[in-house]
C-alpha cells in the first residue's frame, strides 16, 4: 500500500503544467465538464448555507490539497478578497505553480493529516479528491479531526471524492468511498451532514461517464446515466461543525 506522501511527491511534484495534457484543464472537455457540474454544485450550497443565515462574503475559505489553485481561485470570485482565501498542499511544486497565477492568495505547505490548519481561521474548508489517497483508517480519522478543530464555530466542510464500493478493499494507490462511508467517518469526527449530491455514473463499475467526455457524444453519455443502473462516479458532501 503506497503512503499518501509518496504518492504525492511521485505524480505531483512538477514545476511544469501542459494546460493541453493535463484532462483537468478547460481547453480539455473533461476538465471543462467536469467543472461546469461543479460550479452547478457549489451553486446548490451556497444557497444551502446563505438559507441558514450565513454570510459567506465574510468566510474564510481553506482548499486543503488545493494544486495549481483552480479553487483558491473561485473563491476568491466569491470573496473579492484574496487575503481571505488559503490554500495548502504537500507539493510545494504545485504551490509555485498556484502563486504564480495569484500571488495575493495565501498558499502554504501543510500536511492535512498532521499539520494544524488553525491558522487560517476557516469558516468552510474544502477537500477535493483528497481523502481518496489516505489509505490507512487511522490517517482519515486524523485529517477529520484535524479539519473538524481547525474550524471556526458552525463552520463547513466539503469533501468530495470518487466513488468506490469499499475504500478499503480497493487494489488502486487511490480510490474513492461509498457515501456511507463518508458520513460515518464524519460523524464520528463531530459533524453533521447538510447536504449530499452525486455526480456522473461508474458503468458497469468501470467506465467513469466524466471520463467518456470527448470519446462519445456529450447526448450519449447523458442517455446512458439515465437509463443505466449505475453506481455514481463522484460523491460531494457538505457538513457542518455542530
Amino acid at each position: 500500500m503506497t503512503n499518501y506522501q509518496t504518492v504525492v511527491k511521485e505524480k505531483y511534484n512538477s514545476s511544469q503544467r501542459d494546460i493541453y495534457a493535463d484532462k483537468y484543464s478547460f481547453v480539455n472537455p473533461i476538465g471543462f465538464y467536469g467543472y461546469n457540474q461543479l460550479l452547478k454544485s457549489f451553486h446548490t450550497i451556497f444557497n444551502v448555507i446563505r438559507r441558514k443565515g450565513e454570510n459567506i462574503n465574510k468566510f474564510n475559505f481553506l482548499d486543503v490539497g488545493c494544486g495549481h489553485g483552480t479553487w483558491t481561485e473561485f473563491y476568491v470570485s466569491i470573496t473579492d478578497n484574496a487575503s481571505k482565501v488559503f490554500g495548502v498542499d504537500l507539493s510545494e511544486e504545485r504551490l509555485e505553480l498556484a502563486r504564480q497565477r495569484n500571488s495575493s492568495i495565501n498558499y502554504t505547505k501543510k500536511d492535512l493529516v498532521n499539520d494544524s490548519l488553525a491558522f487560517a481561521q476557516p469558516n468552510f474548508i474544502s477537500a477535493m479528491t483528497i481523502f481518496m489517497f489516505l489509505k490507512e483508517k487511522e490517517a482519515i480519522e486524523s485529517a477529520l479531526k484535524n479539519i473538524y478543530a481547525s474550524l471556526q464555530p458552525n463552520g463547513y466542510f466539503l469533501w468530495y471524492d470518487a466513488y468506490s464500493s469499499s475504500h478499503f478493499k480497493s487494489k488502486f494507490e487511490a480510490d474513492g468511498f461509498r457515501m456511507s462511508e463518508m458520513i460515518e467517518f464524519a460523524q464520528k469526527s463531530g459533524f453533521k451532514v447538510v447536504y449530499k449530491e452525486t455526480h456522473y455514473k461508474r458503468m458497469f463499475n468501470k467506465y467513469h461517464t466524466l471520463y467518456m467526455r470527448g470519446k462519445l457524444p456529450n447526448w450519449l453519455i447523458r442517455l446512458a446515466e439515465i437509463i443505466i443502473p449505475s453506481p455514481p462516479g463522484n460523491i460531494f458532501m457538505l457538513f457542518q461543525k455542530k
